[in-house]
């Protein structure tokens, strides 16, 4: 190998490893900082798209937006839709990370296409 590529060489691998090493330190205080902070529970919100409720067959189509605005994640999320005539029905999420926001459609039998629609949060577990 001539002499001249040896030292372009040299120096090439000094930068890749000066590079690395800052890379290495600045996800080891990532981590630390983010071990550091303070996080919030689990706190699930869940709303009804009212402008997209409609009729499925026999039951209603009601879109549910969810969102965790706590910092840890949830499992196993309930959610019941339930309308102004007493019908009702369920879904469960399996796993909602800190800040994620979900949308799921729930059908309800024998609803009518109304925007009476309600959601609650009926339990989640915390991993």
């Amino acid at each position: 190998m001539p002499k001249g590529n040896r030292g372009e060489i040299s120096r090439l691998s000094d930068v890749a490893a000066v590079v690395g090493g800052a890379l290495v330190l600045a996800l080891i205080g990532y981590l630390a900082w983010d071990a550091a902070r303070p996080s919030s529970p689990p706190a699930i919100t869940a709303t009804v798209v009212q402008f997209e409720v409609r009729p499925e067959g026999e039951a209603v189509y009601v879109p549910v937006d969810v969102r965790n605005v706590g910092d840890r994640p949830a499992t196993a999320v309930v959610l019941q839709v339930s309308g102004a005539e007493g019908e009702a029905a369920s879904t469960v999420i399996d796993y909602l990370a800190g800040g994620e926001r979900a949308r799921v459609v729930v059908l309800v039998e024998g609803g009518a296409a109304s925007p009476a629609f309600r959601v609650r949060v009926r339990s989640y577990q915390e991993p």
